[in-house]
């Protein structure tokens, strides 16, 4: 009984030993872990960060949408915010008021004549259409002039909106001239 006693003694010893050696190690250590909650002021949550090894780690890409700042990754960097601009790169961007309006004019001008150019490819599809349909009509056993005629005016009638949008891109490339000439002769 005295061995089994002794046994239960030296446990105990050792288990509270084991207890007492590991919080001082921790604590030597400075580990700590927990999670915590980013709020914004007006009490949203964010998103969770954690603490592990006494070093609080919290998600950027969070933190930057938060505060509404942009967030661009290079390799191993991270980059929040706005890139530096010099004062010269800021002089360039300064443009009048009478520039910023001619280059908003140019580009939808730009944009006029991108429509008017796939309009003239659908005209042009349609047309082609408009062709084969002729042929058809003159092999054809049973001819009807009216539609032969129907179809010589559908295709005389594309051709005239072809000649149109083409005026309007050659009246817009025009433009977009003068104001480009107006722009340079400001800078």
């Amino acid at each position: 009984m005295k061995k089994f006693m002794a046994g239960v003694v030296v446990g105990v010893l050792l288990f509270g030993l084991a207890f007492v050696l590991s919080s001082s190690i921790r604590s030597r250590m400075n580990v700590q872990k927990g999670i915590y909650s980013i709020k914004k002021i007006d009490g949203s949550l964010v998103s969770e960060g954690a603490v592990i090894g006494g070093i609080v780690y919290a998600p950027v890409r969070a933190m930057a949408a938060a505060v509404g700042a942009p967030l661009t990754v290079e390799g191993k960097t991270i980059f929040v915010g706005e890139p530096a601009i010099s004062q010269s790169q800021t002089e360039a961007k300064v443009l009048s008021k009478e520039v910023l309006e001619w280059t908003n004019r140019i580009n939808h001008l730009r944009g006029v004549i991108n429509k008017c150019e796939v309009n003239i490819e659908v005209k042009k599809g349609e047309m082609t259409t408009l062709v084969a349909k002729i042929k058809e009509e003159k092999a054809s056993k049973q001819k009807s002039p009216d539609r032969l005629k129907m179809l010589e005016a559908d295709i005389k009638e594309s051709n005239n909106y072809i000649m149109e949008l083409q005026k309007d891109i050659t009246t817009a490339e025009g433009e977009i001239l003068k104001l480009q000439k107006k722009i340079d002769a400001s800078q």
